[in-house]
């Protein structure tokens, strides 16, 4: 499949590691080093040689490191059908990346989220109630389900990336942004598994800070929204 991992990463462990293993029959991998420090080189320098392992100095943030990896795709790999984020903790099953590249490939013009369920026993109580919260008030404010606001697991056309490169946040509100930058394209949603490994105690999102970055994006783009609209409305009466 021509499409191209692209794997942020901070203060990664071997996990990191067994996802390259298992994602070798991509031609073209991209991994950023998002500032993770020294103390992280032996990870770094352990991945294969026909990786591509792009350096911040300091963290800037996963949206950063998205869009870093995303202008070195367009420029690079034009030609290619698109790119898949990953996250780098190995709770991506390595058989969902390859379902939702097949979905890309099937529909090409879409994006294409690999969508967790948080029904089951033992989602951490965080991460349930972030989700359902995140979840309806995007589609509150603005009109689409999506049953999986911030999944990493994305397959992105090759021809979205410009657009996603103007988006403005660099941290974990980026996603978001993104959704609600596609939220008039066509969106497939894939069911994956739901793997949350340790309590999920090795991802770097503040339940709080970050959750409160991502409601106020949200509300931003509603009051952008509904000032567009009464300034259409203003246009149309004089």
């Amino acid at each position: 499949m021509n499409i191209v991992p692209l794997i942020p990463a901070y203060k990664p462990d071997e996990s990191l590691l067994k996802l390259i293993a298992g994602l070798g029959h991509y031609p073209q991998i991209v991994v950023i080093n998002d500032g993770s420090g020294p103390e992280f080189d032996h990870i770094f320098q352990a991945l294969p040689p026909g990786v591509t392992l792009l350096q911040h100095e300091v963290n800037r943030g996963k949206g950063a490191a998205l869009k870093t990896g995303m202008a070195y795709i367009q420029e690079h790999f034009p030609d290619c059908l698109g790119l898949v984020t990953v996250d780098a903790d190995g709770q991506h099953r390595l058989a969902d990346v390859e379902r939702v590249c097949q979905e890309l490939t099937a529909h090409p013009k879409a994006l294409v989220l690999g969508v967790r369920s948080f029904t089951r026993a033992g989602i951490p109580l965080r991460s349930r109630v972030g989700n359902i919260v995140t979840r309806l008030l995007f589609f509150a404010l603005v009109g689409k389900f999506i049953r999986d606001t911030q999944t990493g697991l994305r397959p992105i056309p090759t021809s979205y990336i410009p657009e996603l490169l103007q988006l403005k946040p660099d941290r974990y509100e980026y996603e978001l942004e993104v959704l609600l930058a596609c939220r008039r394209r066509p969106v497939r949603q894939v069911t994956i598994e739901t793997v949350y490994i340790d309590e999920n105690r090795s991802s770097h999102f503040d339940p709080v800070g970050d959750s409160l970055k991502i409601y106020k994006t949200l509300i931003r783009c509603r009051l952008r929204s509904l000032k567009n609209t009464l300034s259409g409305r203003g246009h149309r009466s004089s």
